[in-house]
Parts: structure tokens; C-alpha cells; sequence
């Protein structure tokens, strides 16, 4: 009699890549005439994100600003942020340049920034007067201004493996461990990795453990099939669903970047 080899069972695992957010605070030595030079560029470095080795582009980030004081015509708000004549968001704004209150957060327009850099790590926002101006979109920012870049999910850099692909993890720091994997790509001993980002500290029903702790005690979870199952598809790190290690409850660690590496 022939001998029946069952299918290999295993769990196949799911990840996203998803930068950090960016935050800035505009503090009085940026809203100086001579930031960045004669033309009076508003430039941010935003490498603070963390945003892994890939590039940048505008396509894959909002901005936004939240307003430390009133805005008005005097704070030179490009005209574009106006629904209409002296309107703004349905109610009056008394101006034909957008009126904001302390404390609103608001998205710029696509068209009043900019990426430079090798891979997009710097951002500069146009200004609403002055060198290189944009009277429509630009912005004049003010002490006390918060800026955030949020970033948008990147396509093509979503990746599932299989777990036995999962070679282990280390602690690059306390809030940031690497899980390794063979490489998909590429040079037959390379290595892919997932570099999460999360706290330091996780509160679990067994007490407090290391962020690394738990990322790799979960990890030894969601790569094991038991006998009687065939091999699930398991969101470990989903950051756009808020779901990890199989389950959007698991979401005690905090992951909050996820940057997808590839052999080369």
C-alpha cells in the first residue's frame, strides 16, 4: 500500500510596514525670518520618524496643524483653506483668508509641501508671503504650532511568511526588537526583518514583562499549527486594523511603527 504523506501544516504570518507618526512643536527660533536660510524656508527633519530605508514620497503622508493661537487674515493662512468667500467648514470667518481657533487641527493641502533629501526625510511647507510663496496653500507657522505627519500605508511592502521561515528576534532596545526571517529574495543565506517599535513594558495577567519578552513569547505562539489543524493565516502585526498576533484584543504591547526590510 502506498504510504499517504499528509501536507505539511503551519501558520502563515502577516505583516504591514507602517512608519511612526512625526510630531513637532514650532518654537520661537523657527518662526525667526532667517529660518533656514535667506529664503525663508519652513523645513522640518522628519528621519525622527523613523521612517526605515525606503524613500518617502508625498503621496504616503497627510500633514496636519494644530493651531496654538487664533488664526486669521494677519496670520497669513493661504486663501485656499476657505470653502468660499469668508467661509470656513460652513460657518462664517469674517475674512476672505481662512479664520481658525486656538487649539483646531487642521490638514494642509497636498500642494503646500515638499520632500527633499535622498528619500524624502526632510519636509519644507510653503509660507503664504515671502520667498517662494504659495498664497494659496502656504502657511506661516507660530510659536506654539503642532506639526504631525502621519503616513499612509506604502504599497508592496505587506508580506506574509511562512513560520517556518521565522529564524528568532532580538532586542535592538528596550522599546524596539527585530524579528528575522530567510529571506523570500534574493542571496540564498540573507535575512528579511521586521522591525517593531513598542513600549518597554507590557501589563499581563502573569504580571509585567519586557515589550521584547512578550513580542517573542507571542511570536512562539502564532508559529505553532497543532495536529488536528491545518495552518491559519494570522495577522501578527496589522497596523491599519489594529489587530496583532491574531487578535485585535492583543494589543497590549503598543506597537506603533512597523518597518519591513528585505534582503537584498
Amino acid at each position: 500500500m502506498a504510504k499517504i504523506t499528509q501536507a505539511k501544516k503551519e501558520n502563515f504570518l502577516y505583516f504591514t510596514h507602517k512608519r511612526n507618526k512625526f510630531q513637532y512643536t514650532v518654537t520661537a527660533t523657527n518662526t525667526a525670518t532667517t529660518w533656514n536660510g535667506a529664503d525663508e524656508d519652513q523645513t522640518f527633519d522628519i528621519l525622527a520618524s523613523g521612517n526605515g530605508a525606503d524613500t518617502v514620497t508625498a503621496g504616503q503622508m497627510d500633514v496636519f496643524v494644530t493651531y496654538a493661537n487664533d488664526k486669521g487674515e494677519s496670520s497669513l493662512v493661504g486663501s485656499g483653506y476657505n470653502d468660499g468667500a469668508g467661509i470656513l467648514n460652513g460657518r462664517a470667518s469674517g475674512s476672505a483668508v481662512a479664520t481658525f481657533k486656538a487649539g483646531e487641527r487642521v490638514k494642509l493641502a497636498a500642494g503646500s509641501y515638499s520632500l527633499g533629501g535622498t528619500r524624502g526625510e526632510t519636509l519644507t511647507i510653503d509660507k503664504q508671503n515671502g520667498d517662494n510663496a504659495d498664497t494659496t496653500n502656504g502657511y506661516n507657522f507660530e510659536t506654539g504650532d503642532v506639526v504631525e505627519v502621519e503616513f499612509e500605508p506604502v504599497a508592496g511592502t505587506a508580506v506574509v511568511y511562512p513560520a517556518d521561515m521565522f529564524l528568532g528576534a532580538k532586542g535592538a532596545s528596550t522599546t524596539s526588537t527585530v524579528l528575522m526571517f530567510k529571506a523570500k529574495e534574493g542571496v540564498n543565506d540573507g535575512v528579511d526583518t521586521v522591525t517593531l517599535t513598542h513600549a518597554a513594558t507590557v501589563a499581563t495577567n502573569k504580571g509585567a514583562m519586557s515589550g521584547f519578552a512578550y513580542i517573542s513569547n507571542m511570536m512562539a505562539a502564532v508559529c505553532e499549527a497543532t495536529p488536528k489543524t491545518k495552518g491559519d493565516f494570522i495577522e501578527v502585526v496589522d497596523m491599519y486594523d489594529d489587530i496583532f498576533f491574531g487578535d485585535a484584543s492583543h494589543n497590549e504591547v503598543v506597537i506603533t511603527q512597523s518597518i519591513i526590510a528585505h534582503a537584498s
